[in-house]
C-alpha cells in the first residue's frame, strides 16, 4: 500500500515538473455513498449514504489533440446516515435507532475531453478509473456498547478500484459544476463473506463545484 500511495505521489510530482503552467483544478461538492449487496438466491439490498467531499485535480493537456488531457487528483469524502429501523450490514442488523459513518480518500486519474464554445465557457466530459482507499467505516446501535469498524470486523475491503466520470461545463473562465459518478469494480465484501456468494460493490454520485487556477 506505501509503494503505491508513493507512486501515485510521483506520478504527479512529475506531472507537475513537465507542465508547470497547466491548469489546477481545486474542487468538491455533496455525495451519495451506495453500498449494494448482491447475491444469486437473495433479493439485493443497498445501503445509501450522504456526505461531502473536497480536493484538487491537476490538467496536463495532452499534444497531440486538442481538448483532450489527461486529469489526476485526490479528494477526501465523508458520508454519514442515521436510520430508525432496518439498518443492516449483514450479518449485522440494526432493528432500532443506527448510525453509520465513513471516510476515505479517492485518486481519480481520467481521459479528459473539453470542447470550447467561447475562451471562457466550454463543457468537458472525463473518464477513467478512481482508487478508493478506506479510512474508517463504522456503525452503531443506540443499543450497542461500541461502534462496529467493517474494515477491521472483516465485513468490508478497505480498498477498491471503481470507474466512473464527470460531465460539466465551465463558466467564466475559472469556475466549474458538474455531476459525477463512479462505480466499484471489485467485490468489496471482507473476509466474513468468503464461500458465501455474497458480492458488495461500491457505487458514488455527486454534484460539485470547482475554481480553475
Amino acid at each position: 500500500m506505501k509503494k503505491l500511495l508513493a507512486a501515485l505521489l510521483l506520478a504527479g510530482a512529475m506531472l507537475f515538473a513537465v507542465q508547470a503552467n497547466a491548469q489546477i483544478i481545486a474542487d468538491g461538492g455533496i455525495l451519495s455513498y451506495n453500498i449494494n449487496r448482491h447475491h444469486d438466491s437473495i433479493d439485493p439490498w443497498n445501503n445509501s449514504t450522504s456526505g461531502i467531499y473536497a480536493g484538487a485535480s491537476y490538467n496536463y493537456d495532452l499534444p497531440f489533440l486538442k481538448g483532450l488531457s489527461v486529469v489526476p487528483g485526490a479528494y477526501l469524502y465523508y458520508s454519514s446516515e442515521t436510520q430508525m429501523s432496518d439498518f443492516s450490514f449483514y450479518p449485522l442488523i440494526y432493528d432500532t435507532k443506527a448510525s453509520h459513518k465513513e471516510s476515505g480518500l479517492l485518486v481519480p486519474v481520467m481521459a479528459s475531453y473539453r470542447y470550447s464554445f467561447t475562451s471562457d465557457s466550454s463543457v468537458f466530459l472525463n473518464l477513467g478509473p478512481t482508487f478508493n482507499l478506506g479510512f474508517s467505516s463504522t456503525t452503531k446501535g443506540d443499543l450497542s456498547d461500541g461502534a462496529t469498524n467493517h474494515f477491521k470486523n472483516g465485513d468490508f475491503n478497505r480498498c477498491d478500484l471503481m470507474f466512473g466520470g464527470n460531465i460539466g461545463a465551465v463558466i467564466l473562465k475559472n469556475y466549474l459544476f458538474y455531476i459525477t459518478y463512479h462505480r466499484g469494480l471489485l467485490n468489496a465484501a471482507g473476509s466474513n463473506y468468503n464461500g458465501t456468494g455474497y458480492r458488495y460493490n461500491r457505487a458514488i454520485a455527486g454534484l460539485g463545484l470547482g475554481y480553475i487556477f
